[in-house]
């Protein structure tokens, strides 16, 4: 709520003893998925009606499990509870490439799709010979199983198909454009330099949305990062080129205590890239957020003269800007 922070923010600066409230602001555009924009996925079906995936990307906390397993799920007509993401092996698929780049939901997920599609294809095939129909008489249904067109009566599981094996590949021809916006509300207090987040949300288009719980949490998680950023994170030297902050106990990372729930909206705007129509989410909250933050420290502080200060907003730097400002330098 804009309005109501700035209704604030006039309040304390009729009090010069007051710690002051800014309010920042940044629009951003990133390129994601720039390089290595091919992918290989390989799934299987088990005689136990059990889907098992190798999406040829590794998790290290991106939530592939929950978002891959939706996402096979939803196409193959199965519960998540019956689709098993594996760790990628390269004794069983050849190109593994990796998760960097906010690559993996739109080019190893549109992989992961293609894959399906021929899972489904392979099963429609053998449903065909079982049933004695021809290919094109057999349907998908939304419940999974695979039966002749205009006969409910006559429909085969997964299992009773099982087993089988196929294999998606999906090359994306340019890399995908996500955007946003975030807004941070920061109290600062002059006579200290000390600053304190108050509300940070962000509105993202990603495009298509594939686990919205995931993606937030990567959202949130991203603002917090470059909140931090602008306010404490900071690689220290001493003359001798010696690190000062090489422990956790020396350098400035937040804990919970320093930090604010973030606000997370999604406004998506598919992409054409891909057949998903996802961009990138990963990396939107480090690259709007330090923007924004910093832009709420200065707010704070502006009707006093200041019109910058550099990354982190350390108290140190703070209070010498407002110093340098009284003092008219």
């Amino acid at each position: 709520d804009v309005p109501a922070w700035r209704a604030e923010q006039t309040v304390r600066r009729s009090d010069p003893a007051a710690a002051q409230i800014g309010v920042g602001i940044s629009t951003w555009v990133d390129a994601t998925a720039g390089f290595q924009t091919s992918q290989r996925t390989l799934l299987s079906c088990a005689p136990d009606g059990r889907v098992r995936v190798w999406p040829g990307t590794a998790s290290s906390g991106q939530g592939h499990a929950s978002a891959f397993a939706s996402l096979v799920a939803a196409r193959l007509g199965v519960s998540v509870d019956e689709v098993e993401i594996r760790e990628p092996d390269t004794a069983q698929l050849a190109e593994v490439i990796g998760s960097f780049g906010s690559r993996s939901a739109q080019v190893a997920g549109s992989s992961l799709a293609a894959g399906c599609d021929r899972l489904v294809d392979a099963a429609r095939h053998r449903a065909a010979a079982l049933l004695e129909a021809a290919p094109e008489d057999i349907e998908h249904r939304a419940d999974g199983s695979f039966g002749v067109v205009g006969v409910p009566s006559r429909s085969l599981a997964w299992a009773d198909i099982a087993p089988l094996e196929a294999e998606g590949g999906f090359d994306q021809p340019d890399r995908t454009y996500p955007a946003g916006c975030h807004v941070a509300v920061v109290e600062v207090d002059p006579e200290t330099g000390g600053s304190r987040l108050l509300a940070l949300a962000t509105a993202t288009d990603c495009g298509t949305v594939l686990h919205e719980a995931i993606a937030a949490g990567q959202v949130a998680g991203g603002s917090v990062q470059g909140a931090a950023h602008a306010l404490w994170e900071e690689v220290v030297f001493d003359v001798d080129a010696n690190p000062l902050t090489s422990t956790l106990a020396d350098y400035g990372m937040p804990s919970a205590a320093e930090l604010c729930d973030v606000g997370v909206r999604f406004v998506p705007s598919p992409t054409p890239r891909n057949p998903l129509g996802a961009k990138g989410v990963a990396e939107s909250g480090t690259v709007g957020a330090p923007a924004a933050v910093q832009n709420a420290v200065v707010d704070a502080l502006a009707h006093l003269g200041v019109r910058h200060i550099d990354q982190p907003c350390t108290p140190l730097r703070v209070w010498q800007a407002v110093q340098l400002t009284q003092r008219g330098e």
